[in-house]
């Protein structure tokens, strides 16, 4: 640069853009976008959580659905209280109780009502609670 142009750009006042961001201005707007992804990250984990169990609570009532249908077909139909597990973890308890028959009547029937907790459960809180009422036929001598 010549002598005579710097001497001309140090006699002239210099102004400061105003164009730029500050640091602090930088670090308030990180951290309101910092505030905001957690938020909208927490509605997710919320909504994957929800999804998760809504999906367990409809295999657990297709399990105990199926268990009700196949009495009297795949299981006899015996009064009385049994437990058991399914395949993923969930357990199941059946309780069955027959309800009293006229002599003259042909059929006879029997409450069935089946809960399912999730395994890990320790205080036995039923996720699904489901009764049916079974019809059996009464074997005459």
């Amino acid at each position: 640069m010549s002598a005579r142009m710097s001497a001309r750009m140090s006699t002239r006042p210099r102004r400061h853009s105003q164009s730029g961001f500050t640091l602090v201005e930088t670090l308030v707007a990180f951290a309101i976008l910092a505030s905001i992804l957690t938020v909208v990250f927490g509605g997710m984990t919320r909504m994957l959580n929800g999804g998760h169990r809504a999906e367990t609570l409809r295999e657990a009532v297709r399990l105990a659905q199926g268990k009700l249908d196949g009495l009297g077909i795949i299981d006899p139909i015996v009064a009385g209280e049994s437990t058991g597990q399914f395949g993923n973890g969930l357990a199941w308890r059946l309780r069955i109780v027959p309800t009293s028959v006229a002599a003259n009547m042909p059929v006879a029937g029997a409450w069935a009502d089946i809960t399912v907790t999730a395994a890990g459960d320790t205080r036995g809180r039923p996720m699904v609670a489901l009764a049916a009422y079974k019809l059996v036929r009464v074997a005459r001598p």
